[in-house]
């Protein structure tokens, strides 16, 4: 697409109301804009000073391009203003020399005006006086046309050329000589006819976007009546020897071709006449048609249809439909009555045609538009269309007769969706121009129908959307083109483009199908009487694929006449889409669809789609068996129908036909276990009598290969069907009410209790599985053993309850196997929601179980749960996928906000002070690491505890934390006040501080910035410090800039502000110390803690405890790092060591002697890199702190040389004298060899 058609479009979309740029703000922007140009001309003027020239011109020019792209959608609002906005910088540029730097800027600034526009409206607003062709004709000539720097310029003033070329005098008269003469030095003068020529053969021939200003300049020029007999032929010759061979793609020249499209679209049909031979002979000879090249077939398209214009008289066809003029709104009025409309004037079709005389080529140039038509680029197709409309309107009726016959013929099956597309775009042309008789109507609505639907499948990529929209547009040309004579076809044209808006895949043909449906019924009529309630109201929105399927859908069906078509489409194209989405929306959306229409489901849909499942075809099954359970699953909801016993026998074989066709093996086994898995959920919830029935273990048998399956979403249908099963199916009373109208059977009640143990049985052991596949397999059956109803759990509470405990802790075989931990406290917590807290706090074991779950105990089984929980948050669980244990501790956390509202909902005595102290010190524990979402998640959960209702007791500093952390609401809460804040605060705590019930800003939890303030406060109490602690050194000492910055700035701030209060200062530091001894050797923590110190020993926050000589903080981090680096052969966790070492050194008196010491023995380790390190370290070190040191001062500057001037990357050997030199200077003892120190 040319930059003009870009400018076009952009037009084009102002001409409605809204966009960015309203009309309040015009004259501000304006306003705006003008000052944008004139400091614009002020940075112009002072480009020509070397510094901070090009800054100011593209800062100058970046704002201009800015205000302007806000009318980018409206560029209309510009028209009027254009002459201000352009004078100034056309003074600049006419007051300048050429090509300085003023120059050049004003002109860039011009083309972005003009880019926005659309330069073929602003250039009217150029000077186009004579007086302006010869500097601006200069101007151009001193060009270089390769520079691509300059471009701006030149297209700039090409287009200032063009407008000043149709000055109405001949050329002539502005030269002071006749054609041919000759200057003093015998050189032949060129005249302005000449040089312009000259200009526009140059800039033919450039690659950049010049070419298409000097097409539209040549266009202008060779037009001129004065220019045409001297140069139009010549030039029309030189093209063709331009663009000899088309099929060398590398010797094109795309300037050319656009140039002799443009001057035959610009000049009269009597000068190009004579040309119009030859120059079709020249493009057909190229087989331009065959070419690679997109612009080639492009211009050779223009062109042939540009010469069947100049070969056909301009005539309006007195044959040509046209339509009656009328009110929109009286016709929404009159409604389906079509004789109630009013008309202004009335219409005669006169069918007789003139004699006409149509030159023989163009048989031929209507063949090759036709052929473009099927071409395989959308510009191409749409500029064949727009040709063939063009020259059908200069022919006769009958002419017009055999173009739309030949056209029908592209929308035969055979043909591709190029072909189809060309087609629905000609058809709209024809349509749109009144070409398209009243008479054709019939074959062109079928074809437009096809075309709605239109869809192929090419290996894996669909083809077919642009063929779908180009439908859309038919029917909407149609519909603005077409009055009574439409009436007939609106009905089908309605149903086609209602399936379409609400069904089709992509959004774009959605919309365009739901404009082209309001466009018909807004100007044609409204046969149903409803349609305009349907567009006006607010569920028929079709932006999102679900609202248009789930939501819409349903409600255009309550209009009747779309009921059965809705359905059928979705039966016939939908449910066995490619796309697995559309499947699953088409059977949600035939769910919604069947109280619409019950009967004619379960009479006409369920047998048509029972036989689909018997396809070949993967996909034609899998939305088959998808949308019988759906329907079914309806139809018990909505309606009273009684499916045949035959159709259920069917329904009831499709697992065991698809079994015994080993149609669930390979990758469509995949979609068909899920498929069958929500069959099975449907048909139980809709209580289908298959109670007693074989068919019941097959269902279980596939859906336990399901729970082991390796993908997760088929775990996850198999466990909701699962559930469905056990309820209807294992459940004696709803066996009973069905198979025994209410009256117990104790036969069937044992057996049914015996089925749920063997399998409840069955399921927790298959949690102890540890082979090749029980990653997958501990997954699916924990997720299942939660999933069960609470008849089922009751019956083995404690057999389920002890596996899933077991399952969630870490053993030597499942070290990795984090998801099925993760699995198995979802399934705890799911079991805890369905069955309650209440019964679970006494559990009697039944002998029958005691093998199985070795639990003969009689307690509270909450606490073990509590345990399981609490212990899962200091999983830490690392591989090379990263810290997979926070999927472990996030659901842990989770569970116990779950657990935590039961009791407190249930029965709060269970929570004890020691419980709850663990539940908040570990949640505050994981509010400050280093994940962003388990940081989140954790936060939010410890404020939902604080908060909870009823309130969670024994929390400690319960009041104090609510003043601190914000409430918050959940989402089906309306607070939308103060006081209605307060009132809900109140809800929470009785005797909560009047300060603490003010609104509190959100807390954005994802952030560092919002979260760590929050809990560093929580070091002042006892109870949290140490967690929190720990939790803020792994955050500290991580690798994430912005974690690091918000972190340590918060704790640095905090014991800042500690300076006054020193004890407290003291007590942190030795919690800090105490994590430090208790996490020896654990790298997640060491490591962490080792950047941490760094940090901290040279924040300055604690300098009151490294001043004071009574404290041991400096000492036993001392000794803690001695232990740590002691035989450490990570090279990193060195290097933190020997940098913690370095600030230890600023304390002085024995601690600083003990990391000299420590320093001199790493300063000639066996790794070069870390020798050069630990030099360079401390000497920094000692510029820094050197004062601190227990180094002789007489000593401190040689001391500093040795370290300075030693190439510490030489060996050992050459090192170690050295090294004892520097610990003599230093005034500590030489470092002697573990060996011989022994020996001695």
């Amino acid at each position: 697409m040319s930059l003009d058609d870009v400018m076009e479009d952009g037009e084009g979309g102002g001409g409605g109301g809204g966009g960015p740029m309203e009309v309040s703000s015009e004259t501000t922007e304006l306003a705006n804009l003008q000052e944008a140009i004139r400091l614009c001309v002020e940075c112009s003027g002072t480009a020509s000073q070397p510094e901070g020239a090009a800054t100011a011109v593209e800062a100058a020019a970046e704002r201009l391009s800015f205000l302007l792209r806000q009318y980018c959608e409206r560029p209309r609002l510009l028209e009027p203003h254009l002459p201000k906005l352009l004078s100034p910088l056309v003074a600049t540029v006419t007051a300048q020399p050429f090509a300085c730097p003023p120059t050049r800027a004003a002109l860039l600034y011009m083309y972005h005006v003009l880019r926005v526009r659309g330069y073929k409206h602003a250039i009217v607003h150029l000077p186009h006086e004579v007086s302006d062709l010869s500097p601006i004709l200069k101007f151009l000539e001193s060009e270089d046309p390769q520079d691509r720097d300059n471009w701006h310029s030149r297209f700039i003033l090409l287009l200032w050329l063009s407008i000043i070329v149709i000055m109405p005098f001949h050329m002539s008269r502005l030269d002071g000589f006749t054609s041919g003469d000759k200057d003093c030095e015998g050189v032949v003068r060129k005249t302005t006819m000449k040089r312009i020529y000259d200009i526009c053969k140059t800039y033919s021939l450039v690659t950049d976007a010049c070419s298409e200003a000097g097409a539209f300049l040549t266009s202008k020029f060779l037009t001129r009546s004065d220019v045409i007999e001297i140069y139009l032929g010549e030039f029309f010759k030189w093209s063709c020897c331009q663009n000899a061979d088309l099929r060398q793609e590398d010797n094109i020249n795309y300037g050319v071709l656009a140039s002799v499209a443009t001057v035959l679209k610009h000049g009269k049909r009597e000068d190009l006449l004579p040309y119009a031979d030859d120059l079709f002979k020249w493009i057909i000879k190229q087989n331009y048609n065959k070419s690679k090249a997109i612009l080639v077939r492009k211009y050779g398209i223009k062109i042939i249809q540009r010469i069947g214009l100049v070969l056909l008289k301009p005539r309006l066809a007195t044959w040509r439909y046209i339509r009656k003029k009328s009110s929109l709104a009286l016709n929404l009025q009159a409604g389906s009555n079509a004789n109630d409309r009013v008309d202004e004037d009335e219409f005669e079709l006169e069918m007789n045609d003139e004699d006409l005389d149509i030159p023989e080529l163009i048989e031929d140039i209507i063949e090759q538009l036709l052929l473009g038509l099927r071409d395989g680029d959308n510009i191409v197709r749409w500029s064949a269309a727009k040709g063939l409309g063009r020259v059908a309107a200069r022919l006769s009726s009958s002419a017009t007769g055999d173009i739309i016959s030949g056209l029908m013929d592209l929308f035969s099956p055979h043909e591709g969706d190029g072909a189809w597309h060309g087609g629905c775009l000609a058809l709209a042309e024809l349509g749109r121009r009144g070409l398209l008789l009243p008479q054709y109507l019939p074959d062109a609505v079928a074809v437009v129908l096809l075309a709605l639907q239109f869809e192929e499948i090419r290996g894996h990529t669909p083809t077919g959307q642009h063929v779908r929209d180009a439908a859309c547009f038919v029917c909407w040309a149609f519909a603005r083109a077409y009055s009574d004579d439409l009436v007939p076809y609106i009905n089908d044209l309605l149903i086609g483009l209602m399936v379409t808006a609400l069904f089709d895949r992509e959004i774009n043909c959605r919309m365009a199908g739901k404009a082209a449906f309001e466009e018909i019924v807004g100007r044609c009529c409204d046969p149903y009487g409803q349609n305009v309630l349907i567009i006006s109201s607010e569920d028929f929105y079709l932006g999102p694929r679900n609202s248009a399927f789930l939501r819409a859908a349903p409600f255009v069906a309550k209009t009747k006449t779309y009921v059965k078509p809705l359905i059928d489409h979705l039966v016939e194209k939908k449910v066995h889409h490619w796309d697995i989405n559309i499947r699953e929306l088409s059977s949600k959306s035939l769910h919604l669809l069947t109280k619409m229409d019950a009967k004619y489901m379960a009479e006409t849909v369920l047998p048509t789609l029972t036989e689909q499942t018997l396809s070949n075809d993967l996909n034609t099954r899998h939305g088959s068996i998808l949308a019988i359970g759906e329907i079914i699953y309806a139809l018990h909801l909505t309606s009273n129908i009684e499916l045949s016993t035959k159709l259920l026998e069917v329904i009831k074989n499709i697992v065991p036909i698809l079994n015994s066709r080993y149609q669930f093996r390979g990758l469509g086994g995949e979609l068909m276990r899920q498929a069958c898995c929500v069959c099975i959920e449907n048909l139980s919830l809709a209580k289908v009598k298959y109670h007693e029935d074989n068919i019941i273990d097959d269902w279980l048998t596939l859906i336990e290969e399901c729970l082991s399956h390796e993908a997760i979403v088929i775990r996850n249908k198999a466990v909701s069907a699962l559930t469905a099963v056990f309820n209807e199916y294992l459940n004696y009373d709803a066996v009973k009410i069905v198979m025994y109208q209410n009256i117990d059977n104790k036969d069937t009640k044992d057996a049914l209790y015996l089925k749920r143990k063997q399998l409840v049985t069955k399921y927790c052991g298959q949690l102890k599985n540890v082979g090749a596949t029980g990653l997958q397999i501990r997954m699916g059956y924990t997720l299942a053993i939660g999933a069960l109803p609470s008849f089922t759990l009751e019956e083995f509470l404690p057999l389920a309850i002890s596996s899933l405990i077991e399952c969630a802790q870490i053993s030597e075989p499942t070290l990795k196997w984090a998801e099925s931990r993760r699995d198995g406290l979802k399934g705890l917590t799911n079991l805890c929601q369905t069955v309650g807290v209440k019964k679970m706090e006494h559990i009697q074991i039944s002998k029958d179980l005691y093998k199985i779950c070795n639990w003969d105990k009689t307690e509270n089984c909450i606490y073990d749960i509590f345990e399981c929980f609490i212990k899962c948050l200091s999983e830490y669980t690392i591989e090379m996928r990263g810290d997979i244990g926070a999927w472990v501790r996030e659901t842990s956390i989770a569970g116990i906000l779950s657990l935590c509202k039961q009791c407190a909902r249930e029965n709060d005595s269970i929570f004890t002070p020691d419980l709850v102290r663990r539940i908040m010190i570990g949640i505050a524990q994981q509010s400050v690491e280093k994940i962003d979402r388990t940081r989140a998640h954790a936060g939010k959960t410890f404020t939902a505890l604080l908060y909870c209702t009823p309130t969670i007791p024994h929390i400690p500093h319960h009041k104090e934390l609510l003043s601190i952390f914000p409430h918050l609401y959940d989402n089906n809460e309306n607070v939308s006040s103060d006081d209605d804040l307060k009132q809900n605060s109140k809800k929470v705590v009785l005797d909560v501080p009047e300060e603490v019930l003010q609104y509190k800003p959100t807390v954005l939890w994802l952030f560092a910035e919002h979260t760590m303030p929050l809990f560093i406060k929580l070091l002042e109490w006892d109870v949290y410090r140490y967690n929190i602690i720990l939790g803020l050194t792994v955050s500290a000492g991580d690798m994430t800039e912005s974690l690091v910055k918000h972190s340590t700035s918060a704790l640095f701030s905090y014991m800042s502000s500690l300076h006054d209060n020193y004890p407290r200062m003291q007590i942190i530091c030795n919690t800090i110390v105490k994590v430090f001894e208790d996490n020896h050797n654990v790298d997640r923590v060491v490591i962490p803690m080792l950047k941490f110190l760094d940090r901290l020993l040279s924040s300055g926050c604690i300098n009151p405890v490294l001043e004071d000589q009574d404290c041991s903080f400096a000492n036993d981090v001392s000794n803690h790092v001695k232990i740590e680096i002691k035989n450490c052969r990570n090279i990193y966790k060195l290097l933190d060591a020997i940098s913690v070492l370095c600030q230890i050194i600023q304390v002085g008196g024995e601690v600083c002697r003990k990391a000299l010491a420590k320093l001199t023995i790493c300063i000639c380790h066996m790794d070069k890199y870390v020798r050069k390190a630990t030099a360079t370290k401390l000497y920094d070190a000692l510029l820094i702190y050197g004062d601190s040191t227990t180094i002789p001062p007489e000593n401190f500057d040689e001391a500093m040389s040795q370290l300075a001037e030693t190439n510490w990357e030489m060996e050992v050997s050459v090192l170690k004298p050295i090294r004892n030199s520097l610990c003599t200077l230093m005034g500590i003892p030489i470092p002697i060899p573990i060996k011989k120190a022994a020996n001695n």
